[in-house]
């Protein structure tokens, strides 16, 4: 069902970790709420595995910015295209910065590392994890097996008009999608 699809699955988690979230913050129960997060998170940003390389601490890394009000940001300094794109920072939405903010306040205490994620035995969640852990997860879901790659696929189909309306004046202007942006104005 499309990009559609990653939403349903965040849905779906929710109402499957809602009961956990009334006990006693565990590492047991903290797995399942950061797969919600998880989904959460790619139904607004079509990441490559690259949540798990997020720091909460170390800014020489890809790290999380929390201020005591307003939206979460996402550091990006170490990622697959930064020497074309240079480092990048990504604002959360209203909505998912409150989901993030809830899920860093139920795992303090509950892990020894400063990373975003953890695996099942609380350690770093790793990129191969992360990919095995979203194909089970959408699996059990969705009942498809897929992950980040596919997720990204949904997302820029979903955007797949605009894409090419940009496309199409941009070559009608003789330019690429960047210089036809800079002659924009706001209104």
């Amino acid at each position: 069902h499309g990009f559609a699809a990653v939403k349903k699955a965040a849905k779906e988690q929710r109402k499957r970790i809602s009961h956990l979230l009334t006990e006693e913050p565990s590492k047991k129960n903290m797995y399942p709420y950061q797969v919600y997060i998880l989904f959460r998170l790619y139904s607004e940003i079509p990441f490559r595995n690259t949540f798990a390389d997020l720091n909460l601490k170390d800014k020489t890394k890809n790290y999380v910015e929390v201020p005591k009000k307003g939206s979460i940001t996402f550091h990006m300094v170490d990622y697959k295209n930064v020497k074309q794109l240079g480092k990048r920072e990504i604002k959360l939405s209203r909505g998912a910065t409150t989901q993030l903010r809830k899920f860093l306040k139920y795992r303090e205490g509950l892990v020894e590392h400063d990373w975003l994620f953890s695996g099942k035995g609380g350690g770093k969640l790793s990129r191969p994890a992360l990919g095995k852990l979203l194909h089970r997860s959408t699996k059990q879901l969705l009942g498809k097996a897929f992950g980040s790659r596919l997720i990204r696929v949904l997302a820029a189909t979903e955007s797949r008009k605009e894409i090419e309306k940009v496309a199409e004046l941009s070559k009608k202007m003789l330019h690429t999608p960047a210089q036809t942006k800079q002659y924009t104005r706001r209104k």
